[in-house]
């Protein structure tokens, strides 16, 4: 019998040497949070410590964002990956848990340190996490996407993007969210008459306007010079213009 397994968008670790990523069976409503390392070309699984025994970190199958950032005192850095826990890392039947896993080394995945960043109830979700570039710390500096959910949770929708964890969405039904690599601008999604587009604006100042970028979901980033790269079949640059207004540069996907 074929074992049939779906992988969670990914992310690098910043020092580019490992994937994490949630893999799940096929008919399973969560999976487990996965390390691959391109050193060793291995495959691990991501454990913790629950009620003193150590596990497998169970989470949902949806996006997760890798860090090296500050520690709660502010003093010392630490590798963090959020994720959307289940099972025994979101032990809430009636809620959401945006959670953290930390090492003190990037290159660590045995019996990482838990911690639940936002735990909700089940009509609001936060998910797409993604850490701001510099510097960023513990349980702060955490962009989400904030869904809408019926009492059910299983079902919700977009209710807008928020740069601090459990803040009220500054992008009202904006999804999908990532921030450049300097942290400079923020590409997003949001419904235009029913379809997705994806946008471009600068990340907290007041010039210009968003971008929209054509048709798409699920942007990402070219490291430096900053380009924003969608699933379709072209790239789009953006730079600050004329008067600090982004400009867009076309491009060819590659």
């Amino acid at each position: 019998m074929r074992l049939l397994l779906t992988d969670s968008r990914p992310s690098w670790s910043p020092n580019g040497s490992d994937l994490a990523f949630v893999q799940t069976r096929s008919g399973h409503k969560y999976g487990y949070l996965i390390r691959y390392s391109f050193l060793t070309h291995s495959f691990s699984t991501f454990t913790t410590t629950v009620s003193g025994h150590l596990v497998a970190v169970p989470a949902l199958p949806a996006p997760v964002a890798w860090t090296w950032g500050l520690t709660p005192a502010g003093t010392t850095h630490a590798s963090y990956i959020a994720y959307e826990g289940a099972a025994a890392l979101c032990p809430h039947p009636d809620g959401h848990c945006l959670n953290a896993l930390g090492f003190p080394k990037q290159s660590g995945f045995k019996n990482g340190f838990p911690a639940a960043l936002l735990i909700t109830p089940n009509v609001t979700r936060l998910t797409d996490p993604d850490w701001y570039p510099q510097n960023p710390k513990f349980g702060v500096s955490v962009l989400t996407s904030q869904e809408h959910c019926n009492s059910s949770g299983a079902h919700c929708k977009p209710a807008g993007l928020a740069l601090t964890i459990g803040a009220v969405p500054i992008i009202p039904r904006a999804y999908q969210g990532v921030y450049s690599p300097t942290g400079t601008y923020m590409a997003y999604v949001l419904n235009v008459s029913g379809v997705p587009h994806i946008f471009v604006e600068y990340n907290g100042a007041a010039i210009g306007g968003p971008v929209d970028l054509g048709t798409g979901t699920q942007p990402d980033w070219q490291p430096i010079p900053e380009k924003v790269l969608t699933p379709v079949a072209s790239i789009s640059s953006c730079r600050a213009g004329t008067g600090g207004v982004p400009t867009l540069d076309a491009g060819q996907a590659g």
